[in-house]
């Protein structure tokens, strides 16, 4: 599923390379503070479950 963020993060980072198409992708419209809360929350769930794993080593 991480995969799939990171997928989602770089189609949404402004590109110029040969097969840009400007911003005809619909994740180009999320709002800035959308991404980073999703980014952060995606981040801590994943510091919490590797705590817990760790923890019960």
């Amino acid at each position: 599923m991480a995969a799939f963020g990171f997928m989602m993060l770089l189609r949404w980072m402004p590109s110029s390379g040969r097969h840009s198409q400007g911003a005809a992708t619909a994740e180009r419209h999320f709002p800035l503070t959308a991404v980073v809360a999703h980014g952060t929350s995606a981040g801590a769930t994943v510091l919490l479950v590797l705590l817990v794993v760790l923890r019960g080593m």
